[in-house]
């Protein structure tokens, strides 16, 4: 499985379905397991690599928000801690959720070595500035509503590093299934954040990570004025399609752009 990144207690992995990115972090005497995916093999690395390297630390899942591709190695880590945010722990359709676990497994004939299940929260993120404490080690949670309506930011301060779930990819444009206005509400928030606490890193939900605040502002702009155009009912089709261009996977990203716009014509 490729590793993105492994430096000063933060392992970024990188799934090759869908460019999908897991990660460990260490705090402390804890290790937080960020959205572990997608193939069991890659599930299993992750598995050894914790085993390999962290056997002594209380391990914690955290998981940024209910797709199924970031939930779906849930099963495989069950003496975990669960952190999410209170609206993934409410979801009602849950099992909508599973039955695209299985789809995709079936579609592939993937076997799984433990059971697909939905996580049971024990931690829920309830409001914005909600924070956990961890030895000296502050981490703050922030509501992500937009691209759907139960993700969550997570900042670690002290490491200069935010986890912002399906926000900020380098290879995917903006995929919104639940409101523009909340999600442009949510890349300026993360603007604000940047700011606030001179963030450096952030790991994504899709793609590379982001190691530099330029590289933060270049995606961030991006994105902040494609999501704009809906917002303000000016949607410049060149715009579009040079925002397109500019994160490649263009086949893909123009079927991304046209659920868009089919959501946004019935709203």
């Amino acid at each position: 499985m490729k590793i993105q990144l492994e430096d000063r207690g933060i392992t970024i992995f990188e799934s090759a379905i869908y460019r999908t990115c897991s990660a460990i972090l260490e705090v402390d005497n804890n290790i937080f397991i960020v959205d572990p995916n997608t193939l069991p093999l890659e599930i299993e690395y992750v598995k050894s690599f914790i085993q390999k390297n962290y056997s002594a630390h209380k391990p914690y899942l955290l998981f940024t928000h209910a797709d199924y591709d970031h939930i779906i190695g849930y099963g495989a880590f069950p003496h975990a801690e669960v952190i999410a945010g209170a609206d993934l722990a409410d979801l009602h359709d849950k099992n909508s959720v599973l039955n695209q676990i299985k789809s995709f497994d079936s579609m592939f004939y993937i076997k799984r070595n433990y059971p697909v299940l939905f996580p049971k929260v024990h931690h829920p993120i309830l409001e914005n500035e909600d924070k956990l404490i961890f030895g000296n080690t502050k981490i703050l949670f922030y509501s992500a509503k937009g691209h759907v309506d139960n993700g969550i930011i997570t900042v670690i301060p002290s490491q200069q590093l935010c986890i912002t779930g399906d926000y900020l990819s380098n290879i995917e444009i903006p995929m919104v299934e639940y409101s523009f206005g909340e999600y442009l509400e949510t890349l300026r928030l993360l603007g604000k954040i940047a700011e606030k606490y001179n963030i450096s890193r952030f790991i994504i939900g899709h793609g590379d990570y982001i190691s530099t605040q330029k590289e933060f502002k270049k995606r961030w702009e991006a994105d902040i004025r494609y999501v704009s155009m809906f917002v303000s009912g000016l949607i410049e089709d060149s715009v579009c399609k040079r925002i397109i261009s500019e994160k490649g996977f263009e086949e893909e990203n123009h079927k991304i752009h046209q659920k868009n716009m089919d959501f946004y014509s019935i709203k």
